[in-house]
């Protein structure tokens, strides 16, 4: 039996990190701005898409994509412009990224990025 609702959206979604104040500047410079505190969370958003931040890991911790869990979090812009734009940005601000890639299969371009705690994360745009 299927669950007799439907659910689109994501919500928010809950990053564990390292230290809230870092990855909250971080989180600023591409667009979230705090929201609000709850106990030892921090929610951020963008309009559209809201993070949980909680320092609930060791300073020595690190993501890894090949341990159960998380592997990435892509966020949807408008085009491949907004990603050439993203990627001077990222240069601008010493931010570490993978370059724009095509993926035509999908019919999108990506450029991945990582948040200080090695979290990785993408934009995507269609092609």
């Amino acid at each position: 039996m299927n669950l007799p609702i439907q659910h689109t959206l994501i919500h928010h979604l809950g990053l564990t990190v390292t230290d809230v104040e870092r990855s909250l500047a971080f989180y600023n410079q591409i667009g979230f701005e705090k929201v609000a505190e709850f106990g030892p969370k921090t929610l951020v958003g963008n309009g559209a898409v809201m993070l949980s931040l909680e320092a609930a890991a060791p300073q020595s911790a690190r993501f890894d994509v090949k341990q159960v869990g998380l592997d990435h979090v892509s966020f949807q812009v408008a085009s491949r412009t907004d990603l050439e734009t993203a990627m001077a940005y990222f240069n601008e601000q010493g931010i570490a990224h993978g370059g724009i890639t095509d993926l035509d299969a999908f019919n999108i371009a990506i450029l991945p990025f990582y948040d200080p705690d090695g979290i990785a994360l993408e934009f995507t745009a269609p092609i």
